[in-house]
């Protein structure tokens, strides 16, 4: 579903070309493993109206450079770069590809508190977490034109998928796991996260896009302004259960009343989260990014196939847990969709499926 690339070799650092952007790389950060991620980045700022964006960790340029060569609905690309010679590098690129933009020799946080610098979309693709931009990312968004954008790279996976838990409280204020279905709860937290900062500029999120892959989870969000939006988007704010005992995961609302005892008599839950509850993509854009992809067909329509259920399970790990074979997954949903559940692939891990069949219920078919 995703590009597969290797890093450059020497030779291959002094140019490149990738989408319709032709960049030196010099000694400046250029990952060819993100080039998927730029990619669909470029896909879905094309289905936008006209905008202004800011490009916060520009390096070399080529993120900001292809959206204004790329998307004709990209108006304005502001290039941000703290270090003083990637940033020439960077002027050089914006320069050689005919493009006339400002790059920004700065912290990025130091151009956010800038009141005169707004933009429609900020994207953010640091080295590590996002957190510590997001409420200046968000405070420099325009306040004249809706909606706004933000995009955003964590590539602090670790964190998020519960390796380091303390580092996630840290970070995030939010408690994570080291489990199968890690990678959609990063993707949760992290989404979590940007909602509750938004909603302090009463604002509202809708995800339009987010995925994890490889060394990097990505997320792209569309803001809203007024009590009309943000309190809705706030209200998806909630809590998954997780036994470590018989593995079953429950997720709540935040005002739910919870009776755990119910569902799992024994157990001592490990509460994690707080997690965004809602929606991961918009489907109306999953559906107009399908039509006009050649690359990345099989992704969208993935997540287009994906069924709302919270978590997958990982069959592998189902498996050896039973000491069983896990069978091959398209059967394995098969026989899910004949007892009357609902059952699909996720683009989270080819090894995974989402349903809303009780957990023992699906050990007994595999």
């Amino acid at each position: 579903m995703f590009k597969k690339l290797n890093s450059l070799s020497k030779t291959e650092r002094n140019l490149i070309t990738e989408g319709m952007a032709k960049i030196e790389i010099g000694e400046a950060f250029y990952n060819p493993k993100m080039e998927s991620c730029r990619d669909l980045s470029v896909l879905l700022l094309g289905e936008l109206d006209e905008v202004s964006v800011c490009d916060g960790f520009a390096a070399t340029g080529m993120r900001g450079i292809r959206y204004k060569l790329e998307c004709p609905n990209v108006k304005k690309v502001t290039f941000v770069e703290v270090n003083g010679e990637v940033a020439k590098i960077c002027r050089k690129n914006v320069k050689s590809n005919k493009i006339k933009a400002m790059v920004a020799n700065k912290d990025i946080r130091e151009l956010f508190q800038d009141r005169k610098a707004r933009f429609d979309v900020v994207d953010l693709d640091p080295f590590g977490t996002p957190a510590i931009y997001i409420y200046d990312a968000i405070s420099a968004l325009s306040r004249n034109k809706e909606p706004s954008y933000l995009f955003a790279t964590a590539t602090d996976t670790a964190v998020l998928c519960g390796a380091h838990r303390h580092a996630c409280q840290k970070t995030y204020n939010a408690v994570s796991l080291n489990a199968s279905f890690c990678h959609e709860l990063g993707i949760r937290i992290l989404l979590g996260f940007i909602a509750r900062v938004a909603a302090q500029f009463n604002l509202g999120m809708v995800p339009l896009l987010s995925y994890s892959h490889g060394h990097f989870m990505r997320v792209h969000v569309k803001l809203l302004r007024g009590d009309v939006h943000a309190y809705p988007s706030i209200s998806q704010m909630g809590y998954t259960y997780y036994c470590p005992d018989c593995h079953v995961l429950r997720s709540f609302f935040a005002t739910d009343k919870v009776k755990l005892g119910e569902i799992c008599k024994d157990s001592k839950w490990i509460i994690l989260g707080p997690v965004w509850l809602g929606q991961l993509h918009d489907n109306q854009m999953l559906l107009a990014l399908a039509k006009k992809s050649t690359n990345y067909k099989e992704l969208f329509s993935t997540m287009l196939k994906e069924n709302p259920f919270l978590y997958y399970y990982d069959m592998h790990e189902l498996a050896g847990r039973l000491k069983k074979s896990p069978g091959k997954i398209d059967e394995v949903i098969h026989k899910i969709w004949i007892t009357g559940y609902d059952a699909s692939r996720t683009h989270f891990s080819p090894l995974g499926i989402k349903t809303n069949m009780p957990l023992k219920e699906l050990e007994g078919i595999i």
